[in-house]
């Protein structure tokens, strides 16, 4: 079976941003139930919620009240910002 190339939540979230942007004030509800499912989603990533409840990752995770679902859209935001910071607190990104 060959892989099929498709776009990895941070992407998603981006594009969607983008695509916020640039329609009007009607049309947005779809991009903002699109975004807000990422966000509330990304912790099915199994690689995402391991590397939270990692020992060297608990500043996170104590940030965020040990919301498995708020870190984790934290964590999605700073991928999609691009930032690397997830690098730092040794997370490997599935962004990569």
């Amino acid at each position: 079976m060959p892989d099929v190339p498709v776009a990895k939540p941070a992407g998603m979230v981006l594009l969607k941003i983008i695509a916020w942007t640039d329609r009007t004030r009607d049309m947005r509800r779809k991009d903002a139930i699109d975004i807000a499912c990422l966000l509330s989603t990304y912790e099915l990533i199994p690689e995402v919620s391991n590397a939270l409840y990692d020992s060297k990752n608990t500043e996170i995770m104590e940030t965020h009240g040990w919301d498995i679902t708020q870190a984790c859209a934290f964590l999605l935001s700073q991928h999609t910002a691009g930032d690397h910071q997830a690098d730092q607190w040794g997370i490997e990104s599935v962004e990569s």
